[in-house]
């Protein structure tokens, strides 16, 4: 990957003049799209035996769960005449049956049988998108086959033991890429500015020697201090990872308990962002009183996490993301950018989605 170092200011000085900038291919362009983990809905919303549609990548998504309980994504539109496999389809077992003519795909999208009986082809087959569920989300991955493996959230508990609120974020959708977005993470003016968080240049980890990056990953340790609107002061102590160009995850402390944050960033078009976002904490020795004392310190979590991000939507709804002037604070946001820059992309359900 290439190195951002000649795009920072290593001086101190604000720039007086345009540095290089760091192009990052929008979402779509070309065609193509970031190879990552991408929320399609909550798991609610698909019912066991029932079929709903989303707007995905540049395309329609059918999502259904068959009698097994699995959620499946797949192309939303029958290979034979184009009908919208969530307008009037049935789930059948496993299989999802085409409302027009009845043929049926198998829980691999592969077609098994046709509505008159005629043998079906054998390219018949809609896109399945690699899937999985994590904390009441249903993902799908853009490619035939993942990169990566769903990150761990849970810092080494397992789910139920962990006291989980997820939730759709009504703001969206925001009209910015999600990899503009995860950029905030590095991005410590930001939370200085935005947030009134107390960031010390002191705390701020290096992007060369405090990051951790990969080819699909990165992770940083970071302490920050927050003064909420009411004048309450919070202490984070935590460890976070963006993975890919959607996933922002931590797990630390808030004022020395620990707690996990899930932030997931999806794509219904070209240029738009939804967001799923998950807060938890361990649920203790499972007693009653300690129920409810984590889901009070859940309900702290989340009503932090709404004020803050009340604070980006402000800047998001109207924002024409075009990264320019950089300064030594943006080290970290310059490197991020060339890590999305250099990120793989494709679009190998491009065919079967539109």
């Amino acid at each position: 990957m290439g190195e951002a170092s000649s795009n920072v200011v290593t001086s101190g000085e604000v720039l007086t003049r345009p540095l290089s900038k760091i192009v990052v291919p929008a979402e779509g362009s070309d065609g193509l799209f970031t190879k990552s983990w991408f929320p399609i809905c909550l798991s609610k919303d698909v019912e066991k035996g029932k079929v709903i549609c989303r707007d995905f990548l540049d395309g329609k998504v059918v999502i259904y769960r068959g009698e097994d309980d699995v959620a499946r994504v797949f192309s939303a539109y029958c290979v034979h005449m184009g009908a919208n496999l969530a307008a009037g389809g049935d789930v059948i077992g496993n299989d999802l049956r085409c409302p027009f003519h009845h043929w049926v795909y198998d829980d691999s999208g592969r077609c098994i049988k046709t509505g008159v009986g005629d043998p079906a082809p054998e390219r018949a087959q809609l896109f399945a998108f690699p899937t999985t569920e994590i904390c009441g989300i249903v993902f799908a991955f853009n490619g035939q086959e993942p990169l990566y493996d769903f990150p761990d959230i849970f810092g080494g508990y397992s789910e139920d033991e962990v006291l989980i609120a997820t939730f759709e974020d009504p703001r969206c959708p925001w009209p910015v890429d999600p990899w503009s977005i995860r950029g905030n993470t590095p991005d410590w003016a930001h939370f200085a500015c935005v947030h009134n968080m107390e960031v010390n240049n002191e705390d701020i980890p290096d992007p060369k020697s405090a990051y951790e990056w990969s080819d699909y990953w990165v992770n940083f340790d970071a302490p920050v201090t927050r003064v909420m609107p009411d004048g309450k002061v919070t202490r984070l102590v935590y460890k976070a990872q963006i993975t890919g160009t959607t996933l922002w995850h931590n797990q630390g402390t808030m004022n020395g308990r620990w707690h996990m944050l899930l932030s997931a960033l999806g794509i219904p078009a070209p240029g738009t962002s939804s967001h799923f976002y998950v807060a938890g904490a361990h649920l203790g020795d499972g007693s009653d009183a300690q129920e409810r004392e984590t889901r009070e310190f859940v309900e702290e979590l989340i009503d932090m996490w709404d004020t803050m991000l009340d604070e980006d939507d402000v800047i998001l709804q109207q924002q024409h993301y075009k990264p320019g002037l950089l300064t030594n604070a943006d080290a970290a946001v310059a490197r991020f950018l060339t890590f999305v820059r250099d990120y793989p992309r494709a679009h190998p359900s491009r065919e079967f989605i539109n």
